[in-house]
Formats: C-alpha cells, structure tokens, sequence
C-alpha cells in the first residue's frame, strides 16, 4: 500500500517521495485527541460548560530513516518549529496514482516532545514521536460527487493558550 499520511517539518529532509509531498516524513500512523474532563459522578449542567478541555500530543509512528537524527536533535534542544504540517490522503478520484490530502493538519509554536526507537530482531526499525503545540487547526474535505474534486468541508481552529477557537 502507498504511503498516504505525511509531515512536513520546517528544515527536516523526510523520505516521501510523492509528487505532493517530496522530502516530507512518511508517517505510517497518527494519534490526536482531545477530551473533556468531565466527572461522571457529576453530570450537572455547570461542569459540562465550565469542565476543562485537554488536547494532546498528536503521536505518530515512521519508520527509521532521513529525518530521524534532526527529531531526536529537535527533542534535546527543545527547538521549536512555528509551523508543522501533516497530511492525511487518498488516492484521487481522477488518476489512481495521484494523492489528494483531505485531512490537513497545522500545528503552530510546536515542538517534538518525544522520541522513541524500536528495533525487534530482523525488523525494520520503528520510531514513535510526538508533536506538543500551542495552536491547532484540522480541515477536512469531502469528494465532491458530481465532479470527483475535494472540496472543503470545515475547519477547526483553536488556541490552547487562549483556550478559544481562532
């Protein structure tokens, strides 16, 4: 299967080589959440709109290659990047060997928290990381079906400092 999620992190070489996406990271899983933290023992009205809301770092899993020395740098020095990009994609409708992201994630004032390395015996070497940011912003597109084209749907935009959409 063609890799279809991808990371583009401001001066760090990755190994896609897809038309879209040349010299981003090839990233083979992502994990994002956000959750209210609600006691169940208390359902009032009250919480529910004044209970806190935790985002989390959005962890992702590659594969050892050009960008893993400068993440683990990235994690050592605390550097942070004003920018981080991640597309998710599909094949496109129009032409099966073209990739159209319909999941665009942007990550402002983050950094990479987190590295770790998995090798198992024979295997190919697996790297868990995970990006911490102060603001957040997801659009999704849809497949249009009258002309097979992604359109956009919504946008979700917040700010954790502030704790308000943007």
């Amino acid at each position: 299967m063609a890799e279809t999620i991808f990371v583009e992190i401001p001066e760090v070489t990755g190994d896609a080589d897809d038309d879209k996406h040349k010299g981003w990271i090839v990233v083979h899983s992502m994990s994002f959440s956000v959750e209210r933290m609600i006691d169940m023992n208390d359902l009032s009205s009250n919480q529910r709109s004044h209970a806190n809301t935790r985002f989390n770092q959005i962890e992702l899993v590659s594969s050892l290659g050009t960008a893993s020395n400068n993440l683990m740098s990235a994690v050592v020095s605390g550097k942070s990047y004003r920018e981080i990009k991640l597309h998710v994609c599909r094949p496109s409708k129009h032409s099966g060997n073209v990739l159209e992201a319909y999941s665009n994630w942007t990550l402002k004032d983050a950094i990479i928290d987190r590295y770790e390395l998995q090798v198992d015996n024979g295997g190919t070497p697996e790297e868990a990381w995970a990006i911490a940011y102060s603001k957040i912003e997801h659009e999704y597109k849809s497949i249009d079906k009258k002309n097979g084209n992604l359109e956009k749907v919504n946008t979700f935009k917040w700010n954790l400092s502030t704790g308000k959409a943007e």
